[in-house]
């Protein structure tokens, strides 16, 4: 008969135990579920900024499109002054040694 208080006691303290790591492992899967969240918040920021990022850099490179077009025209421009130039460097040298 003595042993049935000491089974009850052990099974008593078997259940106990149990218990604690159930409220540990809770616990703990709180802890994890918060911190799941709070990487899931950053990771959604960084995914907007890494959004906007690639828009400003879709932006920027329309634009250093661009420039490289106008620099194109602007240096076929210049490439015509110059053969224009040296044109009329080659007949102000002819008249002027007609006018010599």
């Amino acid at each position: 008969m003595a042993l049935r208080p000491i089974g009850v006691y052990l099974l008593t303290m078997e259940a106990l135990h149990a218990q604690k790591k159930t409220v540990y492992h809770v616990g703990k899967m709180s802890q994890l579920a918060s911190e799941a969240a709070s990487l899931t918040t950053l990771a959604g920021e960084e995914l907007e900024s890494s959004i906007e990022l690639g828009e400003k850099a879709a932006v920027e490179s329309e634009q250093g499109l661009e420039l490289q077009s106008t620099s194109i025209e602007l240096e076929l421009d210049a490439e015509s002054e110059f053969a224009n130039a040296a044109g009329e460097a080659a007949l102000a040298g002819e008249y002027s040694g007609q006018a010599e």
